[in-house]
């Protein structure tokens, strides 16, 4: 049985769901979230800052370390590691909606494939080389991944999941082939790595 670990929790590739529906029910205070961002108040306004903090004192007292964080922020612990991936393109899609939806609605919202452009490959990047994970699952195929993160930790999985953040303001139906295709040829990177994941983790 694996006691302790790190999960690598990649925007939009339903970590929250994870985190609900197996992390916390399991883990329960023995899990460490951390935040990628600081939530600062001033004036009535959110305000975010980049968490850095490393948690120096923290880490014992833990068996899971989850967060929004890049592979190697705990690296010198020389942890398991686990994460999800998704679908470059949907993932991207589905990143682009629910951080912009309050401006999508003003009419205030760069473009999706400006944005796509920001977010370029992200999985690579908060990811490194996919070697080094125990395990990683793809949000397609996402019950029998996380059956077998559950088998590869050696804990029982949950019987049922409950979808956490089940974005319904627009349908794969609503992006055009063409900028799917766009999309697609930014993230060269993360189309390699998603089809490594399948290849090596769920084939």
């Amino acid at each position: 049985m694996i006691n302790k670990f790190i999960y690598v929790h990649i925007l939009k590739t339903a970590g929250t769901s994870i985190i609900h529906n197996f992390i916390r029910p399991v883990y329960k205070e023995r899990c460490l979230y951390d935040r990628m961002f600081k939530i600062r108040h001033r004036r009535g306004n959110r305000r975010f800052t980049f968490n850095d903090q490393l948690y120096p004192h923290d880490y014992e007292q833990y068996d899971i370390i989850f967060g929004h964080f890049k592979y190697d922020k705990y690296e010198h612990l020389n942890l398991p590691m686990f994460s999800f991936v998704r679908h470059p393109v949907d993932r991207m899609i589905s990143h682009y909606y629910h951080y912009n939806v309050a401006n999508i609605k003003k009419g205030l919202c760069p473009s999706l494939i400006k944005f796509s452009k920001n977010w370029a490959n992200y999985m690579s990047h908060m990811l490194g080389d996919i070697s080094k994970y125990r395990f990683i699952g793809v949000v397609e195929d996402f019950k029998k991944s996380l059956e077998r993160m559950c088998d590869t930790l050696e804990v029982e999985c949950p019987q049922e999941i409950v979808p956490q953040r089940v974005s319904e303001i627009y349908t794969p139906d609503d992006i055009s082939k063409t900028v799917r295709k766009e999309i697609e040829n930014m993230n060269l990177k993360d189309m390699e790595l998603y089809n490594a994941v399948i290849d090596k983790y769920i084939k």
